[in-house]
């Protein structure tokens, strides 16, 4: 399958900083804010991403499958994490230097710790680096699209992560959190757009948007 080309939908009150890297087939919904550094490539499918999340520094999430990726509202992706997830619910945390695998979909209210890489099954050192390497993808050609359709057979989702899973520590263990704080915690995530919604545009040129905006929501016509 070819790359997508560049297609870009935004939302109102989106904050997309101009040296983010932005590639393929990709709509933003209102209120998300996408800071500078960071990466969204669409290499052969759409990503949807939610209303008000947040995409920081140097965070990459990729879809390298034939399948679109769908995620929803109020997630927070922060610096230096890689997400590949087949889908991803709302309000879900994905910490530092964090990975989710492509074959791996996600639930609401998770939280994958910082440096931890979540995978459905264990892998060896060889596994893991294939598994986050999109080098061919970048670099793939029509004439390999016989091999892609092949590959992607095997991209199905393994497991998913079931709501309020956290996953920590440095063996990537799993506990299912009680889901108490969560209110404090969407009031904060609120108050955090808040400063970047006023900060970024006085500090960072933002994105000429290209592409076109989600038209609103329409009426039906009194008779």
């Amino acid at each position: 399958m070819a790359p997508l080309r560049d297609n870009l939908i935004v939302g109102t009150r989106v904050i997309i900083a101009q040296d983010a890297d932005l590639r393929g087939e990709i709509s933003v919904g209102s209120g998300t804010v996408i800071h500078p550094k960071a990466t969204i490539l669409a290499l052969q499918a759409p990503i949807s991403i939610g209303s008000d999340c947040i995409i920081e520094e140097t965070a990459v999430i990729v879809n390298r499958t034939s399948q679109p990726i769908k995620i929803g509202d109020a997630n927070l992706f922060e610096v230096g994490c890689r997400i590949e997830a087949a889908s991803i619910g709302s309000c879900n945390v994905f910490e530092p230097k964090s990975k989710v695998a492509h074959n791996v979909a996600i639930g609401s209210n998770c939280v994958v710790g910082a440096g931890c890489t979540l995978l459905p099954r264990p892998v060896t050192d060889d596994q893991l680096a294939s598994l986050f390497d999109d080098e061919d993808a970048l670099e793939s050609t029509p004439e390999q699209n016989g091999e892609a359709e092949t590959k992607d057979k095997r991209e199905r989702v393994f497991e998913t992560l079931p709501d309020r899973t956290v996953v920590y520590g440095s063996d990537s263990r799993r506990r299912v959190w009680s889901g108490e704080g969560a209110h404090q915690q969407a009031a904060l995530h609120a108050k955090h757009l808040e400063y970047l919604r006023d900060t970024i545009p006085r500090t960072h040129k933002l994105k000429i948007i290209q592409g076109v905006r989600a038209p609103p929501p329409t009426s039906t016509a009194a008779s």
